[in-house]
């Protein structure tokens, strides 16, 4: 199963940041950030404008990095 933590999670390595500092730039906190890179919640809109602040993205590309995994996991299910 794919899901958008695993890009933020690459995206956090490639810049040296931590959950903790997202959390920080965000009006997220540590725990949803944590949730998010272990694939234990999906992408909101609160969490979307969130990481968009934290990282000077759009909210739009974390919706539609949701949208993907979805759509991809939809795909597996059916196979």
């Amino acid at each position: 199963m794919f899901f958008p933590g695993e890009s933020l999670k690459e995206l956090m390595q490639d810049l040296g940041i931590t959950a903790e500092d997202i959390a920080i730039r965000s009006r997220l906190t540590k725990k949803q950030v944590a949730s998010l890179c272990n694939g234990e919640c999906i992408i909101t809109d609160e969490i979307a404008h969130g990481l968009a602040e934290a990282l000077g993205t759009s909210p739009h590309f974390w919706m539609a990095l949701q949208q993907v995994c979805d759509e991809r996991n939809e795909r597996k299910k059916g196979e």
